[in-house]
């Protein structure tokens, strides 16, 4: 009889040691997932955010929620990340186990896309009306993706409707600026100023050919050459018949390093 009941007694020693050296993980009804950062909808390229997740368990003896860490040392929730690749768009299932129960969550990898251009800044050099080109410069032009990162643009990328736009003058015309990526077209507006063009100012070289008589009420302009400039840089040529002078005043006396003044008049100017 004290042989049996020793011998229960070490098998009890031998259970209780085993159990202790193995583990007993407390026994569960369900789980429950906190799933932190991870986001259901991301864009190609990004990884997964798994910070903040978390996993409680209810106990069956009480329903006390207890947490439950990763597999490690000692027994917890594994995480199958169900083939996930953040290269390659498409549908991923994200499951946490531990014991006989498991959570999942859906994450949809989308393609990168453009969604659209923005352009900052200010026009540097003015714009007349008859352009059909015009110079970009001052204007910061960027394509942006869905996973909000950004992209610059050179000017030679896009295209505008300046030619339209400048047409007529105007001190608020709206110029539509456009990028094309495949069969994609993104589009963004700014606000210029579209001036006419006009008569800035006539230049003067050469010297006068014939001699100037006190008296004279006419004027001989030939070995002159006159050239008129506009306001958005172009030139032209003045015929000689097309100026006035002030040469009745200036010759009404004798006298050297007399000052003629010669006149062009174009458009009101």
């Amino acid at each position: 009889m004290r042989n049996k009941v020793i011998a229960v007694v070490a098998l009890l020693f031998v259970i209780i040691f085993a159990l202790t050296l193995t583990g007993c993980s407390p026994k569960i009804t369900d789980i429950t997932v906190d799933w932190g950062n991870l986001e259901a909808t991301i864009v190609a390229g990004t990884d997964l955010d798994l910070s903040g997740l978390s996993v409680t368990g209810t106990l069956k003896k009480d329903e006390e929620q207890i947490e439950i860490t990763p597999d490690g040392e000692e027994e917890g929730y594994t995480v199958d990340l169900g083939g996930f690749n953040k290269d390659v768009p498409g549908t991923y299932t994200i499951t946490i186990t531990y014991q006989d129960f498991s959570q999942t969550f859906t994450v949809t990898v989308e393609a990168l896309v453009m969604t659209g251009i923005t352009v900052e800044g200010t026009l540097t050099n003015p714009v007349y009306t008859g352009a059909d080109t015009i110079d970009l410069t001052g204007l910061t032009i960027k394509k942006v993706f869905n996973n909000g990162t950004e992209q610059n643009l050179e000017y030679t990328q896009v295209t505008t409707d300046i030619a339209t736009v400048a047409s007529v003058s105007g001190t608020e015309k709206t110029l539509t600026i456009s990028y094309t990526e495949g069969e994609v077209v993104k589009t963004a507006t700014i606000t210029i100023q579209v001036s006419d063009i006009s008569l800035d100012h006539i230049g003067i070289s050469g010297d006068i050919t014939n001699e100037i008589f006190a008296g004279d009420t006419t004027i001989d302009l030939a070995g002159l050459t006159v050239t008129k400039y506009y306001n958005d840089g172009t030139t032209g040529a003045v015929s000689l018949v097309d100026l006035t002078t002030d040469i009745e005043t200036i010759a009404a006396s004798a006298g050297e390093g007399k000052t003629l003044t010669l006149s062009y008049t174009e458009g009101g100017i």
